[in-house]
């Protein structure tokens, strides 16, 4: 598993990353428990790790890092009140783990992701038929949000 953190910049900008993960929800991508494949389905750990795979496939390759907590561990710590459009939103505290649930935020109170779904969604058709698909939905969708991490966007395009 490549360690996110050995990473300086990640080659794309957050503004790719944003339009990568609105074009997957568009394809109305079912939720798929542990899914890592755009073509099948996802999961909310595999959703953020396609976008970053999908963008950066000629220089890393981070499927791998289609784990929830270590998206958490990995990225770098945002405060709430500074959280902005690229950034990625925790949810889900518990017992055994600090996080257990991840989406991509847009900015103005938006998420973007996998929302839905559980160890038991192992079907695309039944996933997509009964709407446990990538969607935007407010921020506080689920009301435990537990904090924002960032990844080392590279620098955005002057002029």
């Amino acid at each position: 598993m490549i360690d996110l953190r050995a990473i300086s910049v990640l080659p794309f900008r957050k503004a790719d990353a944003i339009i990568c993960a609105v074009r997957f929800a568009m394809r109305n991508i079912p939720y798929v428990w542990g899914g890592d494949d755009p073509a099948i389905g996802l999961d909310c750990s595999g959703f953020i790790a396609a976008i970053l795979y999908e963008l950066s496939r000629t220089t890393i390759d981070v499927r791998a890092t289609h784990n929830t907590v270590a998206l958490w561990t990995q990225l770098d710590v945002v405060a709430k009140e500074q959280a902005q459009a690229g950034d990625v939103a925790f949810y889900g505290p518990r017992p055994e783990r600090p996080v257990s649930h991840v989406m991509l935020y847009l900015g103005d109170g938006v998420v973007i992701g996998q929302p839905y779904g559980d160890q038991f969604s192992t079907d695309p058709a039944t996933s997509k038929k009964e709407g446990r698909t990538s969607k935007c939905l407010p921020l506080l969708y689920r009301q435990d949000l537990v904090g924002f991490r960032r990844p080392r966007y590279a620098a955005p395009k002057v002029g």
